[in-house]
């Protein structure tokens, strides 16, 4: 009896070695979270507050902690840089979701501005009937927000469908005058 008491007090100790060893430590999470600084660019992460990148950064080092226990395994992959931009684009894909709140993530008013899609000095209402309008035509178009994602990166077909969308969607929010002059060029 003693000796199966002995045993698996001996394998508790190694198996709790173990899953120590296995989460990362704050120092780790730091530098995992400076890696996603290099995406930092990204439209959809440009236009996050400092609080929601956080939120972000945050989830996508959980993510990579959960797949990868060993830190020190995890950044001696070849392949590292790549595999923390899979999870940076996978997360950025599971908060999207088509909708009017989201939408201004990835289509910022301010740029939208800059390239003629919508009118400077637009009211709230407005902008949020805009990307109301937005969301419904991506939602129909694409069907699921993977497939919005993946179009919107990797398809000029789906871009242009997407800028129609755009200038379909802000045509009520342009004086008459403006509107034939956009759809002469």
């Amino acid at each position: 009896m003693k000796k199966i008491v002995l045993m698996l007090i001996v394998v508790a100790t190694v198996c709790g070695c173990k899953n120590s060893n296995r989460k990362w430590t704050e120092e780790q999470r730091r530098e995992a979270k400076q890696m996603l600084e290099l995406y930092r660019d990204l439209v959809y992460l440009q236009d996050l507050t400092e609080a929601e990148y956080l939120l972000f950064a945050d989830d996508v080092v959980d993510t990579l902690q959960a797949e990868f226990p060993s830190y020190v395994t995890f950044v001696a992959m070849p392949a590292v840089n790549d595999t923390v931009e899979t999870y940076v684009v996978a997360t950025i894909v599971d908060e999207i979701q088509a909708d009017r709140r989201n939408m201004r993530h990835v289509f910022p008013y301010q740029h939208l501005v800059k390239n003629n899609i919508l009118p400077e000095g637009m009211p709230r209402e407005q902008i949020h009937e805009f990307y109301d309008c937005l969301a419904q035509h991506v939602n129909g178009y694409f069907g699921s927000y993977q497939a919005f994602v993946y179009g919107a990166l990797n398809s000029l077909l789906d871009d242009v469908a997407i800028v129609n969308f755009q200038q379909k969607c802000a045509t009520p929010y342009w004086p008459e005058e403006t509107i034939t002059v956009i759809e002469s060029n």
